[in-house]
């Protein structure tokens, strides 16, 4: 006995012999994120330009290099041999956007006046790790999110399916569904009409609201660990001013890690260069510090 094919409902396959729509291409925020980093901190001591490519290259390599012979600023590679006793390359590669490459002395102390054929080695984050990597992370979790939301979404709207017996009460299911659809009542109904409105549980949960709130989760822990206070706007009781001192006092610890570990070596080098902060994190914590009220983040 041959097998009986099962009946085509939709009208063939379509090309690809796959009903599923492919999931729209999220954006990521990437940029955005590395823009709010980009303005909480300054290099004192540099023009506009030289400021911009240094922080650039600190956030996506973890390093840049630094010419004393006018303060230029380049992108530096340590070569791999001649070390010295703490493991530092004797000699760096400067590569310009231009392509042109020069090969320098890696000065490692504060020699006034410098070397003119040396150049400095200067790190961000301390561990080696990059605030690029971070924030690829986060992003790249939260377009996940983006997606299972999307998939969700269009889940939930997928039609009953519904068994029909007997094909005599097929048309007066269908006229029975377009009243259920228009929210009319169906007041009376033949029994085998009322068997075959039972429908198959084919729904999907709704879980997009759960999948926003943990993005959201996870884009404020990516704001603190890039020196932004968040402002925790899933939060519907009022913010003590406790927890908003500790989340301040968190974003300090993560952004000075990066400025105190470059300004140790600016003054380690004796190079005219200081960072600072450039947002507003400072005045909440002094005021924390000093016993000021803190005004709460949100009601």
């Amino acid at each position: 006995m041959k097998d009986k094919k099962i009946k085509d409902l939709g009208g063939g396959i379509p090309k690809g012999g796959d009903y599923e729509t492919p999931p729209p291409v999220f954006k990521d925020d990437y940029e955005e994120f590395k823009t709010i980093l980009f303005n909480a901190w300054r290099v004192d001591g540099l023009t506009y330009d030289a400021e911009r490519m240094f922080k650039n290259l600190i956030i996506e390599n973890n390093a840049a290099g630094y010419l004393p012979l006018g303060a230029i600023i380049a992108r530096a590679y340590p070569l791999d041999y001649n070390y010295d006793e703490y493991g530092n390359s004797k000699f760096l590669q400067f590569t310009f956007p231009d392509g042109r490459q020069v090969k320098r002395l890696n000065i490692r102390t504060g020699l006034t006046p410098p070397p003119i054929y040396g150049g400095y080695y200067i790190t961000g984050l301390p561990a080696g790790v990059s605030y690029g990597e971070i924030i690829h992370k986060s992003v790249d979790l939260m377009r996940l999110c983006d997606v299972v939301i999307w998939q969700n979404l269009n889940a939930v709207k997928n039609a009953k399916v519904i068994t029909v017996q007997n094909p005599d009460t097929l048309l007066s299911v269908k006229h029975a569904m377009r009243k259920i659809q228009t929210g009319v009542p169906i007041v009376e109904v033949s029994a085998a009409l009322a068997d075959a409105l039972k429908a198959i549980d084919v729904s999907t949960p709704f879980i997009a609201d759960r999948i926003g709130e943990f993005k959201r989760t996870i884009k404020d822990e990516l704001l603190i660990r890039i020196g932004t206070m968040s402002a925790n706007t899933t939060k519907r009781e009022r913010v003590q001013a406790t927890e908003v001192n500790a989340t301040v006092g968190q974003c300090e610890d993560y952004i000075y890690s990066l400025i105190d570990n470059l300004n140790a070596q600016f003054e380690a080098f004796n190079l005219p260069l200081k960072a600072r902060l450039n947002n507003s994190l400072e005045e909440l914590y002094y005021n924390a510090i000093e016993g000021e009220e803190t005004p709460p983040v949100n009601q």
